[in-house]
């Protein structure tokens, strides 16, 4: 067994790392002025943006120091715009005057994502000696205003149903929708299949009911700290190669000691190992789910961002994605666990649910480590 697991180490550090892609630089440029309302409601949504995005770099200006104001009359003067009134705002190259409650969040939100994937001039940071952004302008990049007008109209595909909108639909139908398709999600179907796999020996259905909730509630507290607590954790875990071998690594060595009965008699005696090494499997396998469904996991907390929810709102409406995904994995598990018929399980049905179960492991840990793209679910 210390074999496998030290050839599988050494294969892995043969792979090379590569970073992953870092976003554009996207620089905000604000003028304002202390006496006016709207421009205070603008810094407070630009200071949540900040905290929100590590590649946004915000600049304010108060327009009542003159060096200020004479930037915004070259500013004018660049953008060939009349400037009447504050709060007036730049985005990589888009400019935006006044601010509005219900829709100046919206358009900076999908300015700011905009300009994080493509190129763009920014003639402010020429004049002020500010770092620019790295993305080179393509004539192939969509147009600005056409991707700001729809930005946040998702289309999720249903069945029977057919395409329909987010924009069409309240808040609590959109996360009852997005958490029933995630349920399904291909990625969380393969770790079901584990699941019962590795349960069948237990041959009571009462226990493997007991313990398969327990793995399912314990990956919808996870959901849960990830959309509430840290909104960003999927993307941090699928942008950051050394996070993602680690656990890749540890659902690969899970997959081992599944089929280490099949290799070897000697039975492990140290129950605290034990203990660990589940409570790690357990973990790195939900954060393996979150992470795969992580552009629909983004496109909620986006949605609910984007409508500007108060904490309270983000809860509930997070409670009721998490509890439609929970349904839906519960009924999958319900329906396979009662249609087994446990007594009539036999040695050979056991050895053939140990091999599913490492082989399943194994798989998915070096998929994830390898190219997690190929386990994101795309709706």
């Amino acid at each position: 067994m210390k074999k496998i697991i030290i050839f599988i180490l050494s294969l892995f550090i043969l792979i090379p790392n590569v970073d992953a892609d870092s976003r554009n630089l996207v620089n905000i440029y604000l003028f304002h002025s202390n006496s006016c309302p709207h421009c205070k409601e603008e810094t407070k949504i630009l200071d949540e943006l900040e905290d929100r995005y590590d590649n946004i770099r915000v600049y304010k200006y108060e327009i009542s120091d003159t060096k200020n104001s004479m930037l915004l009359s070259q500013v004018s003067e660049i953008y060939n715009t009349k400037i009447t009134s504050v709060p007036f705002t730049i985005i990589g190259n888009k400019t935006f005057s006044g601010f509005s409650t219900e829709t100046s969040k919206r358009k900076f939100i999908g300015a700011i994502e905009y300009f994080s994937n493509y190129g763009y001039v920014d003639k402010v940071a020429d004049l002020q000696n500010l770092e620019k952004p790295t993305y080179q302008v393509n004539a192939n990049d969509p147009d600005i205003d056409n991707y700001l007008e729809n930005y946040g109209n998702y289309t999720i595909s249903l069945p029977l149903i057919g395409n329909i909108n987010t924009n069409d639909l309240s808040l609590p139908i959109s996360a009852l929708i997005m958490g029933s398709i995630d349920g399904f999600n291909p990625c969380t179907i393969w770790i079901l299949i584990f699941l019962i796999a590795t349960l069948i020996s237990l041959e009571d259905k009462k226990r493997m009911l007991i313990l398969g909730s327990a793995f399912i509630l314990n990956s919808s507290i996870i959901y849960f700290i990830s959309l509430i607590i840290l909104p960003n954790l999927a993307t941090i875990i699928s942008s950051n190669d050394i996070l993602r071998f680690i656990i890749g690594l540890i659902i690969i060595i899970g997959g081992v000691f599944s089929l280490k009965p099949l290799i070897s008699k000697r039975k492990i005696n140290n129950k605290r190992l034990i203990i660990i090494g589940i409570t790690s499997l357990i973990i790195s396998l939900n954060l393996l789910e979150l992470t795969s469904s992580f552009g629909l996991v983004s496109m909620f907390n986006q949605t609910l961002f984007i409508n500007n929810v108060t904490i309270l709102e983000q809860i509930l409406y997070t409670l009721v994605y998490i509890l439609f995904f929970l349904i839906d994995e519960l009924i999958i598990l319900i329906i396979i666990i009662t249609s087994l018929k446990v007594d009539k399980i036999k040695s050979k049905h056991k050895v053939v649910a140990k091999l599913t179960s490492g082989f399943i492991l194994f798989i998915l840990g070096l998929v994830f480590i390898m190219n997690p793209n190929l386990l994101v679910f795309k709706i």
